[in-house]
């Protein structure tokens, strides 16, 4: 399932998740590093949009962390903020 669309159906049951940033793999990725960084700052938890549990997860605590992140995927992507108290992985 998409993890985005899985965000709407939680939140639409006024569970809380964590911010997120729906990275466009067709889209220039400094445009996207700039929402990134405009958004939430670094570190972020970069994952794929269809990939299941934490399958394709990175953290990426900077720029350069996040191009590598970015590129070494050929799908859609989100980046995610993290917690204060760290990244953390729910399963269900």
């Amino acid at each position: 399932m998409n993890k985005i669309a899985a965000k709407a159906i939680v939140r639409a049951a006024n569970v809380r998740t964590a911010s997120h940033f729906r990275i466009d793999k067709s889209c220039a990725f400094d445009s996207c590093a700039d929402g990134i960084a405009a958004h939430f700052g670094y570190p972020v938890i970069v994952k794929p949009l269809s990939e299941g549990g934490s399958i394709g997860l990175t953290l990426a605590t900077n720029r350069e962390t996040l191009e590598a992140a970015v590129m070494g995927q050929e799908a859609d992507l989100m980046a995610e903020s993290t917690s204060p108290r760290g990244p953390r992985a729910w399963e269900f």
